[in-house]
């Protein structure tokens, strides 16, 4: 079974966690071992599902699936740049993607011709 957790993790003294929910994944057909996640502050949480991105608000249980098309490549790594973009990675190809308010992961650019599948990317201060 896939649950869904949330809790909070006292770090200062004796360490504590507190739950405060659990509750039975509502998709879990969803999710398998290459399943990426990242999640913004304000708690909606992106996952992949072989060549899709989803959207998830756990508050209302909604699941969307992302607007780019990935060409029916894996994704194989998602990353928050910043709370309005996402950045997806494909065999030899990086992805930014916009998903500010009313955005539902609209492609901004895209980089190809990398070699290999993209797993990780790193971000310099300009």
């Amino acid at each position: 079974s896939l649950y869904e957790l949330e809790f909070d993790a006292e770090f200062n003294g004796p360490f504590q966690i507190t739950t405060y929910l659990k509750r039975a994944f509502a998709k879990p057909e969803l999710i398998n071992e290459e399943t990426k996640w990242t999640a913004t502050q304000n708690g909606i949480i992106y996952f992949t599902f072989q060549d899709k991105i989803y959207r998830y608000n756990p508050l209302n249980l909604d699941f969307k699936i992302l607007n780019t098309d990935f060409g029916g490549k894996p994704v194989t790594m998602i990353k928050l740049m910043d709370q309005d973009t996402l950045i997806a990675g494909t065999d030899g190809s990086i992805y930014y993607l916009d998903i500010s308010k009313d955005n539902l992961g609209t492609k901004i650019k895209q980089i190809g011709g990398l070699p290999g599948k993209v797993i990780d990317i790193a971000f310099r201060a300009q």
